[in-house]
């Protein structure tokens, strides 16, 4: 496969600069935040800034999509090494770059063989009550930081609930200070600061800029609050020691036990990271009508997480928030993400020492506040009105994040959205139709009750596939209505929904017709498609029917067997 340079074009437009500064303002801090987030040091944070940007600028077909660090998956890995090493030890960052290569080989592969279609197995209500679910449990595991308590991250909701409510004795005042003023500032960014410094006579542009920027300005005023009040002996916990610098690269040591403990969950998360980047990625390219390739996406998002694991970074993903800023700052080409690469390396060689000072709890707000746009009950609420089925694996998969962890939450909800699935389809839609007065329109005659029937003919139309799973359905509605109906001499099954009859479904048609012609009643197939009477000829039902009764459509097919109607 070729891979096709897209940084080959010079020109670099004034939005990439905006939209590069700016979201690599945004960055630096969330990238502290999600490393803690994922159990690694905090330089980890920032080195998957770097390199995957820069693999991803090269390789990745969305130019405002933003590669690195993202919550969701810092969650995933944290739940996935909680078990197998103590956090932040040389082992779990260990197996945290394994994570990553595992997951971007993965990638890689799903791409290279072009199976970018199998994502679309994961659904919309699926994905949703992930994300829902994922966001509570972020939530749940930050608030200890803003409260002060140093408690383990659990990977379900009731444990960190638990150990939070026996803890609260031992919170402190200090930490919820910065957390709390931390989450009031970035709150009153998203929208009333906007306001009121509009108001108060600033141009919309840079009251907009201002408000972006409140995640950075927040970190150097903590840090220098901490420096110059000398609240570091507190008993406020800092994010400490911050290897200044850029990655030296190096491969992740590998054990054949550590790659069949983290091949699973490595599938997941790899899932998981492409699909919150190829989401946001594809309704940005529609806006701007950029074209988004699926496949040659799963190579770049691979290539990225190969690169971040080489320089001792952490599983990486596009970001829907920084790729909104992106987005909203006028990003024309992929020499943003280029620009905020080089702006994240350097603030790792220059601001290393004003970072170790910045208090956790203010990051947990970060990460509390970038989170709550994830909290999305309003889809609930429109995914339960339009389908009773879909609600249901919505909720199955957000109590399943909530009560087992992402994985397993994840894994709750691909099983109830497939079992949902194998059930509709083994109940399939199936109708008797009529004809619309003075016209070969054919519509259901329970929904219109004008149409045109026939006392001697049943038209039966069958609205999904046929197969082992809803053969039988089929059949007995059939022979439950000419039952019924003892003056039918002609049954016409209409085909014209059935893209696809498996084996089984054809011994069912054979034995049906079989059945039928023994009692007087002849079996008729219309508006079969090209594909399936491929398969049909030389087969045994073709043979009982013949070609008289296999009709182009269900008019030709009314016409050659039935009086007028009644």
């Amino acid at each position: 496969m070729r891979f096709p340079l897209r940084l080959a074009r010079p020109t670099i437009y004034p939005g990439d600069i905006i939209a590069g500064v700016i979201t690599a303002v945004l960055l630096v801090p969330q990238a502290l935040a999600y490393a803690f987030l994922a159990g690694m040091p905090p330089e980890a944070g920032l080195y998957a800034a770097m390199a995957p940007a820069l693999i991803y600028a090269v390789f990745g077909t969305s130019p405002a999509l933003s590669v690195g660090p993202v919550a969701v998956v810092s969650l995933m890995t944290a739940s996935t090494l909680a078990p197998l090493a103590p956090a932040a030890s040389a082992d779990y960052a260990q197996q945290a770059l394994l994570l990553a290569l595992l997951s971007g080989v993965m990638l890689f592969l799903l791409g290279l063989f072009r199976l970018g279609v199998l994502i679309n197995f994961l659904s919309f209500p699926v994905i949703s009550g992930f994300t829902m679910g994922a966001a509570m449990l972020i939530i749940l595991s930050q608030l200890p930081q803003i409260l002060g308590l140093n408690l383990p991250t659990s990977g379900d909701a009731w444990s960190q609930l638990v150990r939070l409510a026996v803890s609260l004795g031992g919170s402190s005042w200090l930490p919820a200070l910065y957390g709390c003023v931390s989450i009031g500032c970035l709150l009153a960014a998203r929208g009333p600061l906007r306001a009121w410094l509009a108001a108060a006579g600033m141009p919309p542009r840079l009251a907009t800029l201002a408000c972006r920027t409140m995640p950075l300005l927040l970190v150097l005023v903590a840090s220098a609050c901490v420096t110059f009040l000398h609240h570091g002996g507190t008993g406020l916990r800092l994010v400490g020691p911050l290897a200044a610098g850029l990655p030296v690269p190096r491969l992740p040591e590998f054990s054949y036990e550590h790659f069949r403990a983290l091949i699973g969950p490595a599938a997941l998360i790899g899932l998981v990271g492409y699909l919150e980047g190829i989401s946001i990625a594809q309704v940005l390219g529609r806006r701007h009508r950029h074209e988004v390739d699926a496949n040659r996406e799963l190579l770049a998002i691979g290539l990225a997480n190969i690169l971040a694991s080489v320089t001792r970074a952490m599983p990486v993903a596009g970001s829907l928030s920084r790729s909104v800023v992106n987005d909203g700052a006028g990003v024309q080409t992929k020499w943003a993400g280029v620009l905020t690469a080089l702006l994240v390396a350097g603030s790792s060689l220059l601001l290393s020492r004003l970072l170790e000072t910045l208090p956790r709890a203010v990051l947990a707000a970060i990460i509390i506040v970038a989170v709550l746009r994830l909290l999305e009950l309003p889809a609930l609420r429109r995914i339960w009105r339009y389908n009773r089925a879909d609600g249901l694996a919505w909720v199955a998969t957000t109590l399943g994040v909530l009560a087992a962890g992402a994985e397993l939450g994840l894994i709750a909800g691909l099983v109830v959205s497939l079992l949902l699935y194998i059930w509709r389809t083994a109940n399939p839609h199936i109708v008797e139709v009529g004809r619309v007065p003075y016209s070969d329109l054919f519509v259901e005659a329970d929904r219109h009750h004008e149409v045109e029937l026939w006392p001697q003919l049943l038209l039966v139309r069958i609205d999904e596939s046929l197969f082992f799973g809803n053969a039988s359905a089929v059949q007995n509605f059939v022979i439950k209505q000419v039952s019924a109906r003892p003056q039918v001499t002609d049954v016409i099954l209409i085909c014209s929904a059935v893209n696809a009859i498996d084996s089984s479904a054809l011994q069912m048609l054979e034995d049906l017709t079989d059945s039928l012609q023994r009692g007087g009643v002849t079996v008729h197939l219309a508006e079969v498609k090209g594909p399936i009477m491929d398969r049909l000829i030389g087969s045994r039902l073709l043979s009982i029917l013949g070609r008289q009764r296999m009709h182009p459509s269900t008019s030709a097919a009314v016409l050659s067997v039935a009086a007028p109607p009644i």
